[in-house]
């Protein structure tokens, strides 16, 4: 847990991933503050080789990647349990051993996302991204649509993938 950038970066020492869940925010205003509070070291953090996941954004998740400085637009463009995922970016590492094709038991988010850089990686069947990918010096921001409330492979397979694969420098 981290609530400021001080803690933040005490937190990052010797750490290659941070999976960020912002399920304890109080509210979208507290993210936006955070995200503009520890946007200079997460992006060192980045930067130097370090991947942070982004989990299950809601309304606090866009409001975090805004007040860091990630986006310059985002929304919630769909939210449900079962939604379809097809993989669109085949030979990003992320995707590497997601199957094509899959549902999502737990609650899976897809956005409408305006940034530079941002890689879709899978899509839900109206062609809104789930999982975004965006590169950065030796590291890697990654948005995953899904809450993993529960159990299942295809998104398990996709969260490690975006753990275990770093940018090529």
């Amino acid at each position: 847990r981290f609530r400021d950038a001080p803690g933040l970066r005490s937190q990052l020492a010797n750490r290659d991933v941070l999976l960020t869940l912002l399920m304890d925010a109080p509210n979208a205003a507290a993210c936006a503050t955070l995200g503009q509070e520890t946007a200079s070291v997460l992006e060192e953090y980045v930067e130097g080789g370090g991947v942070v996941l982004i989990c299950g954004v809601d309304s606090r998740g866009v409001e975090f990647l805004h007040g860091a400085g990630l986006v310059e637009e985002c929304s919630v463009a769909s939210s449900g349990s079962n939604l379809p995922c097809q993989v669109v970016s085949y030979l990003h590492p992320i995707a590497q051993w997601a199957p094509f094709d899959f549902r999502v038991p737990s609650i899976t988010r897809s956005y409408r996302v305006v940034g530079e850089g941002w890689e879709e990686i899978l899509v839900d069947g109206s062609g809104d991204p789930v999982v975004l990918a965006r590169d950065q010096g030796r590291g890697r921001w990654v948005i995953l649509g899904f809450s993993y409330t529960l159990p299942d492979d295809a998104s398990g397979e996709v969260l490690a993938s975006a753990v275990r694969f770093r940018p090529v420098a």
